[in-house]
């Protein structure tokens, strides 16, 4: 097991990357070549809260990030409101029925019967000590079942469980088990996002500090198709990790914005913006927490001004109103990327 040690996701990626190029093999799969860690890779984030990516050669689209969040954190898996964002998604991962089969927050929230997240908020909340408090992902009747029957699924999580603990009744640490982890796209990518904000709802519901998010990535690989595209899309006379080595967090030109100030309205507050969404009647007023006018709401105006109505210079404005730096540089660079 090797264990790598940074402050945020923009660390991460370069420094998993000379990991695997240090130590990995190259294999065949079902998605094409790869190149995998001998052995289970750990991934030790400091602060989780500094989840954006920067890097133009990654050219990691924030829009989506923020917006499947949030369908996570909704207990959704229905393709149709993620295909705003990326027009294929349900094609290339969706079932018949348009449903994601393997949709983390539906896991979360509904199939196994209850909310897996309410029920870890109750008993960290009653007990900081609780060790048992742990959200699962991987439902095994499912997966043998369908292999059984010869059912094919276009996925099955890669991420299969969660484990939870307060650190000295202080901080919420977090644990993600993976079975197969894509490190560009899916650890030091998605997962990056969508696993710390979950971590971050928690820690306000429960009401403590954001702790260490650590990623157990039991098999850790890179698509050698994907470091291509990398590779076209880095800087002349500059290296692949530097390239992704862009970190505005460590020179203080961008900063994480606390995400939630009124914990008891979060859910009700993410139900608002999805009902407000889907209708197209997307506006700042009532919402409990104020992340939600200043930051989730001009940046989904901002994406709608660029993608539905092409004017580029007007979303860059809506994207200049984001309120928290790191979204706002992330979002007006993607723009601005696919403007030239």
């Amino acid at each position: 097991m090797h264990i790598v040690k940074v402050r945020n996701v923009c660390e991460a990626l370069p420094a998993t990357l000379k990991v695997l190029y240090s130590c990995g093999t190259y294999e065949a799969s079902r998605a094409g070549n790869v190149l995998v860690a001998p052995y289970p890779i750990v991934t030790q984030t400091e602060r989780p809260r500094e989840r954006v990516l920067f890097s133009a050669a990654r050219d990691a689209n924030p829009f989506f990030h923020l917006a499947e969040a949030m369908w996570m954190l909704a207990g959704r898996n229905d393709a149709k409101f993620l295909n705003n964002f990326v027009r294929d998604f349900g094609d290339r991962y969706a079932e018949p029925d348009g449903r994601i089969h393997d949709a983390y927050g539906r896991r979360w929230r509904h199939s196994f019967g209850f909310d897996q997240i309410e029920e870890c908020v109750r008993r960290l909340t009653m007990d900081p000590l609780d060790r048992q408090c742990v959200i699962t992902m991987w439902d095994p009747r499912q997966a043998f079942d369908n292999d059984f029957k010869g059912v094919g699924l276009k996925g099955r999580p890669c991420n299969t469980n969660i484990y939870l603990r307060i650190r000295r009744g202080e901080s919420l640490d977090m644990t993600v088990c993976c079975r197969s982890n894509d490190m560009i796209y899916g650890c030091h990518g998605a997962n990056a996002v969508h696993f710390s904000i979950l971590q971050e709802y928690l820690a306000a519901r429960i009401d403590v500090g954001v702790g260490r998010l650590y990623q157990i990535s039991n098999n850790a690989h890179i698509y050698m198709d994907m470091v291509a595209q990398l590779k076209l899309r880095c800087p002349v006379n500059m290296d692949l990790y530097d390239s992704l080595r862009d970190d505005r967090y460590i020179d203080l030109k961008a900063n994480a914005l606390p995400m939630f100030d009124e914990p008891c309205s979060i859910d009700e507050d993410i139900e608002m913006f999805m009902e407000r969404y889907e209708n197209g009647f997307l506006h700042h007023e009532n919402f409990n927490n104020v992340w939600f006018s200043d930051v989730l709401v001009p940046a989904m105006l901002a994406h709608r001004l660029f993608k539905y109505k092409k004017l580029y210079q007007d979303a860059l404005i809506m994207a200049g109103r984001i309120a928290a730096s790191d979204w706002r540089i992330a979002c007006q660079e993607w723009i601005q990327r696919r403007a030239k």
